[in-house]
């Protein structure tokens, strides 16, 4: 009888595993990386899109002594304007003459003096959201959960409430314009 030694070409279950695990670990560092550059473009979209606004809310200032809810330029005022892209806001289309909510009002003066559109076009951050404009905007103030961020003074700002949409927290973008 004769003895055939038999060639296996083949992988083992051991090398196929490894060669999974591999590229499991190349693919992860992938995604990872995809992440961080998105959460980057992100945030720099959103801090040009900030500066783009402040602008437009600064000329709508300068043309009307208003800012976006109706109230004088020194006034620190509520109420907040959570969606920019309304009349009421002013930057896209003339403000209707009214009040606002007191003591903020657009008088038929200050509509006779609006210049625009001061912004081009609707602007949303990069989570889909509106973006918001807020006389009486208490950075970190109320949010002990912001430990490298120190409490700062009221201002008012335009900005976005961040990846989480939750307002008046850690992820929240935004440009002071007075304080």
């Amino acid at each position: 009888m004769r003895n055939r030694h038999i060639s296996q070409n083949g992988f083992t279950i051991i090398e196929i595993l490894v060669v999974v695990v591999i590229i499991g670990i190349l693919a992860s560092i992938v995604v990872v990386s995809f992440n961080s550059t998105l959460r980057k473009s992100r945030e720099t979209k959103v801090k040009a899109d900030l500066t783009q606004i402040a602008k437009a809310v600064e000329a709508l200032g300068v043309d009307t002594d208003r800012y976006p809810n109706g109230c004088p330029k020194e006034s620190t005022a509520n109420p907040e304007v959570m969606d920019l892209t309304t009349s009421v806001a002013g930057l896209l289309s003339r403000p209707p003459v009214g009040v606002v909510q007191a003591p903020c009002e657009w008088t038929a003066f200050a509509v006779s003096q609006w210049n625009g559109p001061y912004l081009k076009q609707v602007l949303v951050d990069p989570w889909n959201r509106n973006y918001f404009f807020d006389p009486d905007f208490a950075p970190y103030m109320y949010n002990s959960a912001c430990p490298s961020q120190a409490p700062q003074a009221v201002c008012v700002v335009v900005g976005s409430f961040g990846p989480d949409g939750s307002m008046y927290n850690c992820d929240d973008f935004f440009i002071k314009l007075w304080q």
